[in-house]
């Protein structure tokens, strides 16, 4: 493990490259090869806007309502469904404005050759309502290979209506809050450019998945906001985080068991209690 800190205020930037050597027996899919890894060499960029190939599906065609009141999630639910089964080059696009929806699901297989791109100008605000959440987690990303979430919005966890309910740090079997984006049993994946804040619990959750690259995110909360840590790999491979700003109640990134191959490169941290 190389290890590379400059320390400055109440910043830290840190550098620093992880191979882990933890057994990979939990994991559903075979390893990556290191002579497979897909994005080597390649513009993590390019979507960044769309080809003329592409097929767009915008989430107001699908009655989306951007005035940050009305619930938008079967809006979001039938866009995803119809960019997932389009059989050529297919983006979700999610223009400026405020969305409020509770838990979504974007499940694959897709239909297209892939990646199917998920633009987000606007600001996402994940329902207040703690009860709606069945699962631990507001954004479900699954079964999908190749993905690409991109764009200069916000996922808004909403947090401080939920932080309250978190007891974990004095009842060992509590249930955790919801994780902004969870990532489960994906590959080929890009998360670039966006905001993800007052996530109710962690912000980005990445689990049985490999191949998956984290830059120039901002993953932000309050230094009090309990157990809102900032990346969670567990059972993964493959996943590089790069110049990315994590600023959470909890730690900035953890490598909970059973990944291998995870690098992490100038990555703002702090405050937060460290990487881990």
């Amino acid at each position: 493990m190389a290890v590379s800190i400059r320390r400055s205020c109440h910043t830290i930037i840190i550098s620093l490259i992880f191979c882990l050597s933890l057994v990979y027996c939990e994991a559903k899919m075979p390893l990556l090869p290191p002579d497979r890894d897909t994005f080597r060499g390649t513009n993590l960029g390019i979507h960044d806007k769309a080809a003329p190939t592409e097929k767009i599906f915008n989430v107001l065609n699908f009655g989306a309502k951007p005035d940050g009141r009305r619930d938008n999630t079967e809006a979001f639910m039938k866009t995803w469904v119809a960019a997932c089964h389009f059989r050529g080059r297919a983006r979700v696009l999610i223009p400026p404005g405020v969305y409020s929806l509770g838990p979504v699901v974007f499940a694959g297989p897709c239909s297209g050759p892939g990646p199917i791109i998920v633009q987000v100008s606007g600001t996402l605000k994940a329902d207040k309502d703690i009860s709606l959440y069945e699962e631990p987690s507001w954004f479900l990303f699954e079964s999908i290979n190749g993905l690409v979430v991109t764009g200069s919005g916000t996922f808004d966890g909403q947090g401080e209506s939920a932080w309250k309910y978190n007891d974990c740090q004095n009842n060992n079997d509590c249930v955790q809050l919801p994780s902004s984006i969870k990532l489960n049993k994906v590959s080929n994946v890009v998360l670039r450019g966006f905001t993800s804040a007052d996530s109710k619990g962690v912000h980005i959750f990445i689990t049985n998945s490999q191949n998956i690259r984290l830059r120039k995110l901002h993953v932000l909360a309050p230094a009090d906001s309990p157990n809102t840590d900032g990346i969670h790999i567990s059972t993964s491979n493959n996943v590089k985080v790069s110049k990315t700003i994590i600023k959470t109640g909890d730690d900035c990134i953890g490598m909970i068991k059973g990944s291998t191959n995870i690098a992490i490169n100038k990555v703002l941290c702090g405050p937060g209690h460290g990487i881990r």
